[in-house]
Formats: structure tokens, sequence, C-alpha cells
């Protein structure tokens, strides 16, 4: 039997372990479950931010193509 040291990939809180002191386990086996509310919480911030973002951005071409409309019909002067 060989012992190894084990490191997680990222930080946070241990939800699950998934094996008991002394059992065998086999490569890629999942030992731990972290809790991932967190990276939960983080994504859906980022998801909500890119989603205003892709609306202003939108809004904002909708303002330059009228914009542009009116100044093309001598509306409004450039």
């Amino acid at each position: 039997m060989e012992s190894v040291q084990l490191r997680p990939r990222v930080s946070g809180y241990i939800d699950k372990v998934n094996y008991t002191d002394g059992q065998e386990v086999k490569k890629g086996q999942v030992l731990f479950t972290i809790d991932d509310r967190t990276y939960r919480a983080a994504l859906e911030q980022a998801q909500a931010a890119l989603a205003r973002a892709k609306t202003q951005a939108s809004l904002a071409q909708s303002e330059a193509n009228r914009t542009d409309k009116l100044v093309h019909t001598n509306l409004v002067s450039p």
C-alpha cells in the first residue's frame, strides 16, 4: 500500500468525504466534494453582469443607429 498527499485544485469547505481512512482508492475516484455555493453565487453574479453589459451594448447600438438615421435625413446635425 502506498500513501499519497492530497492537494485540492480549489479552496472551499468539504461538503462530503467519499472514502474512509485506510480504504484503497482508484485513480480518478472522487474522494471529497467541496461545497460549491460560493462558486455558484460568483458564477450567477458574472452571468448577470454579462447580461447587463449585453443589454447596455444593444441599447447603445440602437441609439447609434437612430442617431445615424437622423443625421442622414438632416434632422440632426452631425
